[in-house]
């Protein structure tokens, strides 16, 4: 065989390609890095055919597609204080696809919520929609409820 093929049918697990768009979707969103996002692109793009023939068995292409253009993420900025509440209420959710970072004030110093990042004591979130993201909301039930609202409108 001079050519490996590689398929985007998914088998009783995700095929490698579904994962790489996975990865590249959250490299995008992690290091602000657009060569990223268009590898993912062009990653989709090529199993389109594929996929508009058989939509069934590539439904993981077809689910990691909702997250090329509106990634959902979770940022939680730990000040210092106690950030457990934040915690329990991000993972009490099922939030597939969705990449959590927790940072400290530090690490936002480059990042796009640097500006928005609050110098209280307080540990707040961060609920982004692909390059859009929310005032800090530092309840846990108010961050469930963003995180319901959120995934709702990545689905939409």
């Amino acid at each position: 065989v001079i050519v490996r093929l590689k398929s985007g049918h998914d088998d009783a697990v995700p095929s490698a390609n579904t994962l790489q768009l996975s990865n590249l979707a959250a490299l995008t969103a992690l290091t602000g890095d657009n060569v990223y996002q268009t590898r993912a692109e062009a990653l989709y793009d090529a199993f389109q055919g594929d996929i508009s023939r058989s939509p069934a068995g590539h439904c993981g292409l077809l689910a990691q597609s909702f997250d090329l253009d509106g990634l959902l993420q979770i940022v939680l900025v730990a000040h210092g204080g106690e950030r457990q509440g934040l915690l329990n209420a991000m993972h009490a959710l099922s939030l597939p696809g969705g990449v959590e970072v927790t940072a400290g004030a530090a690490v936002l110093t480059n990042s796009l919520l640097a500006e928005k990042f609050s110098a209280s004591t307080t540990p707040a979130a961060f609920v982004c929609v692909g390059p859009v993201c929310s005032e800090p909301v530092i309840e846990p039930d108010a961050l469930k409820q963003r995180l319901s609202e959120a995934r709702s409108s990545c689905l939409a």
